[in-house]
């Protein structure tokens, strides 16, 4: 009897769906959109941007109320709408032709598809009635509406589509953009309300941080045995500090913290310099900076064609580098350690 030879039927597994996960964030030009987050519209300082509202200081009225509107270019062209979801969108031009076609799926994909499943429409680049009203449709152009205090909360498909095509036409970028294009043309600023809220906090904290951390180095100060706040004072400016009385260094250390202008420059900097003195070599940097600083003020080094020189000795361009020349060169440190005990005998 001969063996059978059976056959087992395999079963066809239906091919596997491609799962797109929501991207934290979309990068539009130089805008990187947290998804989820909330972002606001405020005035444009003028300094970048030519003919201000007179009077205002902002390329816009800030008076409440007073609103903008504009539209996505038509590309006479291409004849089609320059809306940013096509590879050969005019708009997309700067993005690198390597990230291009991926970029512009994720704007696809999360943004314009969302919006249309939303409204239940067409934003194609062909689509005339959408981006450019009809009125036999009764139907109005899309329009981007901007004002002073305009938020749009990410997680809705309309504010999301908005703020993209906003940050597409270039009517809005974020506070110190540096593309001259976008300079040009940007009407508003946008920031990231909730990272504005969390900024300040840090502010708030690091102001905190470095009054704690000065009031416990006042109370161990003390400069005939140990001299590191005045070191580390010298290194962040405080040029006249050396031999001041402690509470004539709190009392100008603290008001140049509370300075409007330039405080929060000088806490951080407080702080940055507070935790490079734990280091042993960038302490030794520091202390060397602080005796050229005391040898330049008393007229011991020759400064000619942009460089600092003892007795014809070259030490460096300026005096952060001198001390770190010095740091590294024995011969320097030990020419500049003798100027200093001349003048301390």
């Amino acid at each position: 009897m001969g063996s059978l030879n059976l056959k087992r039927k395999e079963k066809k597994m239906p091919p596997v769906k491609k799962v797109k996960t929501t991207p934290k964030t979309i990068k539009v030009y130089n805008t990187e959109i947290i998804i989820g987050g909330i972002y606001e519209l405020e005035a444009r300082p003028s300094k970048d941007v030519p003919q201000p509202i007179k009077g205002t200081g902002t390329i816009k009225s800030t008076r409440p109320g007073v609103k903008h509107y504009d539209s996505v270019i038509f590309d006479e062209n291409l004849r089609r709408w320059d809306t940013g979801f096509e590879v050969t969108s005019p708009c997309n031009k700067s993005i690198p032709a390597e990230a291009k076609e991926a970029l512009v799926d994720v704007y696809v994909d999360h943004i314009q598809k969302p919006f249309e499943e939303y409204y239940n429409t067409s934003t194609a680049a062909t689509n005339d009635d959408f981006w450019g009203g009809s009125d036999a449709l009764e139907m109005k152009p899309y329009q981007i509406e901007l004002y002073i205090g305009k938020s749009y909360n990410t997680n809705h498909p309309k504010d999301l589509f908005d703020l993209f095509c906003a940050l597409k036409q270039g009517k809005i970028c974020e506070a110190g953009e540096r593309d001259a294009s976008l300079q040009r043309t940007a009407l508003y600023q946008v920031k990231n309300a909730e990272k504005t809220v969390s900024k300040k906090e840090e502010k708030l904290l690091n102001k905190a941080k470095a009054f704690e951390t000065l009031i416990t180095l006042l109370n161990v100060f003390d400069p005939e045995n140990d001299d590191t706040l005045y070191t580390l004072l010298e290194w962040i400016n405080f040029s006249t500090i050396r031999g001041a009385e402690k509470e004539a260094v709190k009392k100008v250390v603290l008001n140049a913290f509370e300075n409007e202008k330039t405080g929060e420059d000088t806490i951080n900097r407080f702080l940055a310099a507070y935790e490079d003195i734990k280091d042993p070599n960038i302490k030794q940097e520091m202390e060397l900076f602080s005796i050229v600083s005391k040898l330049n003020i008393k007229g011991k080094l020759e400064y000619k064609r942009g460089q600092y020189f003892i007795e014809g000795t070259l030490l460096g361009n300026n005096l952060r580098e001198v001390a770190k020349i010095a740091l590294a060169n024995p011969d320097k440190k030990q020419i500049i350690l003798d100027e200093w005990d001349k003048i301390q005998k």
